[in-house]
């Protein structure tokens, strides 16, 4: 989800078959009320994770990013057999690659929003008919700034009511 500069929101969704992020607003009244099974609230590192797991599952190709690939799927299919500070410390490493692989992905993108072709080959599991099938553009507008500012005062009132229900269910015993 993305803050305009008017204050209304756009929408976003990873497209497993291409692995960019297109407009896909009519997601946005499922996220501020994480109504869905596929809409969860997480942190950048965690959205970075996510994201990479994903183009690793649906993404071939060629080239560093899909070496990484393989040898962090190596890594976990090793997991079993390594001790818990051993993998303890694969799985930062993991993390650190991952954000590596996330970098160079967003570099690409924008390399290729320029017009120049793709500085590597890859393509989606799926196959090109599964790419052009999944291209579509979100027709659905941007929340206006009324709009989104009042899913936020909703959205705020019901993170109030659930700390003030936490807190009275988490009060010591007397």
């Amino acid at each position: 989800m993305q803050i305009l500069p008017g204050g209304g929101l756009r929408g976003y969704i990873l497209d497993s078959h291409t692995g960019k992020f297109r407009v896909a607003n009519s997601l946005l009244r499922k996220v501020p009320f994480s109504m869905g099974e596929d809409i969860s609230p997480s942190s950048e590192s965690e959205f970075i994770e996510l994201t990479e797991e994903n183009r690793s599952h649906y993404l071939t190709g060629t080239g560093p990013i899909f070496a990484i690939y393989k040898t962090i799927d190596d890594w976990f299919n090793q997991r079993d057999s390594l001790d818990e500070v051993t993998w303890r410390n694969k799985r930062e490493f993991i993390s650190e690659l991952r954000r590596k692989t996330f970098e160079v992905w967003e570099e690409e993108f924008a390399h290729q929003a320029t017009g120049k072709p793709p500085s590597f080959e890859y393509g989606s599991v799926a196959g090109p008919a599964a790419v052009e099938k999944f291209s579509r553009v979100d027709a659905t507008p941007d929340l206006s700034t009324p709009e989104a500012d009042r899913w936020f005062r909703e959205l705020g009132r019901m993170r109030a009511n659930f700390d003030r229900a936490f807190d009275e269910g988490n009060q010591p015993p007397e």
